[in-house]
């Protein structure tokens, strides 16, 4: 049985603070949303298919980087997975960082959020 995204997180990582591609939305400190900088790794399982994304962990999510290959078009849970895989698209589409494999440089990041307000 697949799940997307994992739901075992055995270590969260993470860009960190001190790195110096790391930024924060403005507000970031008095609340957070799914608006914050994907600064973090996510495991993703789709079917048969492995991968991880980028991740605020709160809705925000980068592309996937896949690992695998898809699965043969001919195989008998081909059907199923490509269900799920349609689905995980849908959910991954409404992220602002839809188009990003990776986090966007802060002038990105800026234009981003004033382009979809």
């Amino acid at each position: 049985q697949s799940t997307w995204p994992s739901p075992v997180y055995p270590l969260l990582v993470h860009l960190s603070p001190d790195a110096p591609e790391y930024y924060e939305r403005p507000e970031q400190r008095l609340y957070t949303s799914e608006r914050d900088p994907p600064f973090g790794l996510e495991p993703v399982i789709v079917g048969s298919r492995r991968g991880w994304r980028w991740s605020n962990y709160l809705g925000g999510c980068c592309d996937t980087h896949w690992l695998d290959p898809l699965p043969d078009s001919n195989d008998e849970q081909y059907s199923e997975f490509y269900n799920e895989l349609e689905e995980f698209e849908r959910e991954q589409n409404q992220s602002l960082f839809r188009g990003f494999l990776d986090p966007p440089n802060p002038f990105e990041y800026r234009e981003l959020c004033h382009r979809r307000l």
